[in-house]
């Protein structure tokens, strides 16, 4: 018989009230329902004895067999039918209600009674079956997973089974935790990712135990079934905004990408292991299961990974280095500054005829006929001289919408050798940790990871078109060809002059109609986002996978890579006090420190916001926050001049002034007046 069959033999004997075997061992039978369970807690509860409810509980909770049978939805519910396990959800919820008001010492006989049939079960070693899964859900549904007196004694067994249940099983366990009422499966989730924090804080740090241990494993694997299903939850969720005038109808719980963050894995797992058992493939690794890290591990990983690269290549050209060969460790770039553009295509082409990996090694930038080596502050002005040329009206490769002042790419533009400059230049700058003041939509990083673009990404864009097609989209009436005047035939501006363009053969013979409008949106989205600039972000692409085509870039959300590239809003003041470093006089303590950081905190968050961007050339905070930008504050003795601010060494020059107030108001006149790009 078939480990099913022998389940179903099992139980049906139990709910004929019989004993059966179990490789040697004899059962009493018994199960429970919802209705048993409040009668024999209320009998103990008025009767002061609690024994008939611990021997009901432990024959049932003790028996794999009898807890499968039980809080069933019927009696026909013993076989399985499609996904549906047969168990009453409902029921299993309100028990463990009830079992989490019980005394201490009673939850603590529960908490036994699941270690011991886990132990059952284990000892046994029967291949499980989808019919055995029933016991599996009723012990997950228990929201003391995470609470001591089960985490260390059930939830760590209980998983580490989980993550050995055959294909057919984890179909059914998927099912079941996707189709969770909304409060569930948020609880779940985040019991899912405490346990890992837990049980990872328990280990030595960077400790190879973290990837073996197979509960973490079957938790992370869990939370990927939830991740995935977030995802269309929150595509559903935006289709659904879109069709209803800007609200969302009630859906589904919807997690954020921070929530499934698990700081304590991204700061103690050991990458050396990681990075090794992901280039394995079928070991576990969490570079597998991405979402789990935070941006600032993932741009650890791209780090570590363009290392092994560059070592790599080392390794292959030794025999090149036995006949004379020396490889640079750097990228050098040799600029003239009337000749920005060019130096810097001429640059790069040649690093790519040589060996396009040099494009991933340290950057240092060189001005002819300017002394100075480029310790980060030459090859930041770099990068933000040559963002603002590229991004100059005279070159015309964006246009900026004029109600989101986000730039997308010019459809009529031919720099096609800019545009690939430019996606070099985005590479260049992950691989240089600097910021770039860029102001382009998330849509731009989407297609950069190839993920598939909308009509909600349209409104980032092209405002206007986005709203009316959104009202296109939500006419009820059938007169859309009447009211609407519309066909498949578009119509753009070419430089002052008006132009057409088929969204169909012979399109302007085709007229939008009720039946066919969400074709035209869909097509005319497509032309917007894709076609009309294929030639020009092909360029652009082409050029930042020269950088960073690889696996490790992969591991990023779009909006993960848009912070990478161009840092975060979020700004933390305190942190950045924190990482501040002082020369020519100050330090922390000094009084004129003291009132320029009560000055700063003191700021509305649009002030803090110029004042960063005076001092440093961007108003947004990298990577990991304002702890890892390493400002400097220097003195200088002329105590009636404004304060100045070198940017490209994130210098910020103060003058000792004589009072706070004098300090608030020439602060505030510099960072209101001034750029703050200061050489």
């Amino acid at each position: 018989m078939s480990p099913t069959e022998c389940s179903v033999v099992a139980t049906k004997l139990t709910l004929a009230g019989e004993q059966y075997l179990c490789n040697g061992d004899t059962y009493s039978a018994s199960f429970f329902d919802l209705q048993s369970l409040q009668q024999l807690v209320e009998d103990a509860e008025k009767s002061g004895d609690w024994k008939p409810l611990i021997h009901a509980f432990g024959s049932t909770w003790d028996n794999p067999d009898a807890l499968q049978m039980s809080f069933l939805k019927s009696p026909k519910h013993i076989q399985l039918g499609g996904l549906d396990t047969g168990l009453d959800l409902e029921q299993v919820k309100q028990a463990y209600v009830i079992l989490q008001r019980l005394p201490e010492n009673i939850r603590n006989i529960v908490a036994s009674s699941c270690e011991r049939l886990l132990s059952t079960i284990k000892r046994y070693r029967r291949v499980p079956s989808v019919f055995d899964l029933r016991k599996y859900i009723i012990l997950l549904e228990n929201p003391m997973l995470v609470d001591n007196l089960f985490y260390k004694r059930v939830t760590g067994e209980l998983l580490a089974q989980l993550a050995t249940l055959p294909a057919d099983c984890e179909k059914y366990l998927r099912h079941h935790i996707i189709q969770m009422p909304s409060e569930r499966w948020l609880q779940f989730q985040k019991m899912l990712h405490d346990y890992v924090a837990v049980v990872i804080m328990s280990m030595p740090p960077q400790s190879s135990q973290i990837h073996s241990h197979l509960g973490i494993q079957q938790a992370t694997v869990m939370q990927g079934w939830m991740y995935k299903e977030n995802a269309e939850r929150i595509e559903e969720q935006i289709a659904s905004r879109i069709h209803n005038n800007g609200t969302a109808t009630p859906s589904k719980a919807v997690l954020k990408l921070e929530d499934f963050y698990n700081e304590v894995v991204s700061e103690n797992f050991s990458l050396r292991i990681d990075f090794v058992n992901w280039k394995k493939k079928n070991v576990f690794s969490f570079c597998n299961y991405p979402f789990i890290l935070n941006a600032e591990k993932k741009s650890r990983i791209l780090s570590t990974d363009s290392l092994l690269q560059q070592q790599q290549r080392r390794e292959e050209s030794l025999q090149m280095l036995a006949q004379g060969y020396i490889d640079i460790p750097f990228f050098v770039m040799k600029i003239r500054r009337d000749r920005l553009i060019e130096d810097s295509l001429d640059s790069i082409m040649v690093a790519k005829l040589n060996d396009v990996s040099d494009l991933k090694k340290p950057l240092k930038v060189k001005f002819e006929g300017e002394d100075g080596i480029d310790e980060g502050g030459v090859q930041k002005e770099w990068f933000q001289l040559l963002v603002s040329e590229i991004f100059s009206p005279k070159y015309g490769m964006f246009i900026p919408d004029i109600e989101t002042r986000l730039h997308f790419f010019n459809p009529h533009s031919q720099d096609f050798r800019e545009f690939e400059l430019l996606g070099h230049v985005l590479g260049l700058a992950i691989y240089n940790g600097v910021i770039l003041d860029l102001h382009f939509p998330n849509l731009v990083y989407k297609k950069l990871l190839d993920r598939h673009t909308s009509l909600h990404d349209l409104q980032e864009t092209h405002q206007s078109i986005y709203q009316s097609l959104i009202s296109l989209m939500n006419y009820k009436g059938d007169d859309v060809e009447e009211q609407f005047l519309l066909t498949f035939q578009i119509s753009y501006d070419f430089y002052g002059t008006s132009q057409t363009y088929d969204l169909l053969p012979e399109g302007d013979e085709i007229p939008v109609t009720s039946e066919n409008k969400e074709l035209f949106i869909d097509l005319y989205v497509k032309y917007l986002l894709e076609d009309s600039v294929k030639e020009q972000f092909e360029a652009f692409k082409k050029g930042f996978n020269d950088v960073c085509e690889g696996p490790a870039m992969k591991l990023f959300e779009p909006v993960e890579l848009q912070q990478l590239i161009c840092g975060s809003p979020e700004l933390n003041f305190e942190e950045l006090q924190g990482s501040t470093v002082y020369d020519t006089g100050y330090d922390k303590d000094h009084p004129t420190i003291r009132d320029f950081w009560s000055v700063v905190h003191e700021l509305t968050p649009e002030e803090q916001k110029k004042f960063l961007f005076f001092a440093t050339g961007s108003d947004r905070a990298p990577i990991g926050g304002l702890g890892k930008l390493r400002l400097i504050i220097g003195k200088t003795g002329e105590i009636d001049k404004l304060p100045t601010s070198h940017t490209c060494f994130n210098h910020f020059v103060l003058p000792s002034y004589s009072s706070k107030e004098k300090l608030r108001d020439m602060l505030k006149l510099a960072i209101e007046n001034a750029t703050g790009f200061g050489l």
